[in-house]
C-alpha cells in the first residue's frame, strides 16, 4: 500500500522510508510547475506583443504610403501647374518698351491667350525667322519677354499658358499641345514672319509642347533646357515606392515623341539638376531622330542653369546656323 502510494505520498511531501513530512520536497515541485507555466505564458505574451507591433508598424507604414499616392496622384494639377498672375511692373515695362508687341489669341473654346512678341532692335516689317518660347511650370513669360533681349536676328513669340498671366482657362496636356500649334498657325500668318524658319524653345515643363510642335508642324529646329524624358518616369523616380504610372494625368511623353522628329535639336543640361536629372534628359537626345547638339554645363541645376557664361552664347550659335 505504501508503494502504491508512494508517488502520490513523495508529491505530498511524506517520505515512504523514514515516514516523515517533507514540506521543502513538495515547496520545490510547486514551484518548479508554477515556473514551467509562467515561462510558456511570457513566451506566448512576448509572440503577441511582437505581433501586435508588426501590425501597428505595417499599418502606419501603409498609411504613410497611401498618403503620399494620394498627394501625389489627387493634386496633380496644384503640383504641375503654378498659374502666376502677371506683374504690374512687368506689364507696365512690356506695355511701354517700343521692341515688344502684345499679342492676343482666341482659342477653338473660347479662351484667350496673352503674350508678347519681342522684335529686334531696328527690325524692320520684312519675314524673319520665329523663335516660340514654352516656359516652366511656374513661369508668367512677361519677365522673359523683357529679359530675352540678347537674341538677335529672330523675333521671339512668349505667350501663356491657359490660366498663366492674362491668359483665360486651365492648363493641361492636351490643352498644351493645341495651343502651340495655334500660337505657330496664327503667328505665320504675319508678314513679318519666315513660316519656313520657326524655331521652338521649350524650357522644363515647355519641352513637351516645345517637342510636340515639332511633331505638328515643319520646324527649323529646336531648343529644349532641362527637358523631360516623360513626366511618368521623373515621378516614378522621385516616388520608387509608389506604383503611379497608370495614374499620371499629364504624362508629357517627351522622348516618345522625338522619335518621329528628324530636325536639328540643341539640348542643354546641368549636371546638378535635381528636379529633372540629366539622365532623363539624354533619354530624349538619344531618341531624337535628326542633328542634335547637347551642352551640359558643369555644377548648374534646374532654375540657375541660364547662368551659365555659355548658355546664351550655345543658343544664338545654334540659331544662327539653322538661317
Amino acid at each position: 500500500m505504501a508503494c502504491f502510494l508512494s508517488p502520490l505520498l513523495y508529491l505530498y511531501g511524506y517520505n515512504t522510508e523514514k515516514r516523515l513530512i517533507c514540506p521543502v520536497r513538495f515547496s520545490q515541485v510547486l514551484e518548479f510547475e508554477i515556473l514551467r507555466k509562467s515561462e510558456k505564458q511570457t513566451t506566448g505574451g512576448v509572440f503577441v506583443q511582437l505581433l501586435k507591433y508588426i501590425l501597428i508598424a505595417g499599418f502606419l507604414v501603409g498609411l504613410f504610403i497611401g498618403i503620399q499616392f494620394l498627394m501625389v496622384v489627387w493634386n496633380q494639377e496644384d503640383q504641375l501647374f503654378f498659374e502666376t498672375t502677371i506683374s504690374e511692373q512687368h506689364q507696365d515695362e512690356a506695355a511701354e518698351n517700343a521692341a515688344i508687341e502684345e499679342i492676343r489669341l482666341t482659342t477653338a473654346d473660347q479662351e484667350e491667350l496673352h503674350g508678347w512678341l519681342r522684335h529686334p532692335v531696328d527690325a524692320a516689317d520684312e519675314p524673319m525667322p520665329l523663335l516660340l518660347y514654352f516656359g516652366g511650370n511656374a513661369e508668367e513669360k512677361t519677365q522673359a519677354a523683357l529679359s530675352h533681349d540678347w537674341i538677335e536676328g529672330y523675333r521671339i513669340a512668349f505667350i501663356n499658358y491657359r490660366g498663366y498671366g492674362l491668359s483665360s482657362g486651365s492648363p493641361g496636356e492636351n490643352e498644351l499641345f493645341a495651343d502651340s500649334e495655334l500660337i505657330f498657325d496664327r503667328l505665320v500668318e504675319r508678314d513679318d514672319v519666315s513660316e519656313d524658319q520657326v524655331v521652338s524653345f521649350g524650357r522644363s515643363m515647355g519641352s513637351a509642347p516645345a517637342t510636340h510642335l515639332a511633331t505638328a508642324r515643319d520646324l527649323a529646329g529646336t531648343i529644349l533646357a532641362a527637358p523631360y524624358d516623360s513626366r511618368v518616369r521623373v515621378q516614378e523616380h522621385r516616388h520608387p515606392w509608389l506604383p503611379i504610372g497608370p495614374f499620371i494625368r499629364h504624362p508629357f511623353e517627351v522622348s516618345t515623341m522625338a522619335e518621329e522628329i528628324g530636325s536639328p535639336l540643341l539640348i542643354l543640361t546641368g549636371t546638378d539638376d535635381q528636379v529633372i536629372p540629366p539622365e532623363h534628359s539624354a533619354v530624349t537626345a538619344d531618341s531624337w531622330q535628326g542633328e542634335v547638339t547637347a551642352n551640359q554645363y558643369e555644377g548648374f541645376g534646374h532654375n540657375d542653369m541660364q547662368m551659365h557664361p555659355d548658355y546664351q552664347g550655345d543658343i544664338q550659335a545654334f540659331l544662327d546656323e539653322l538661317q
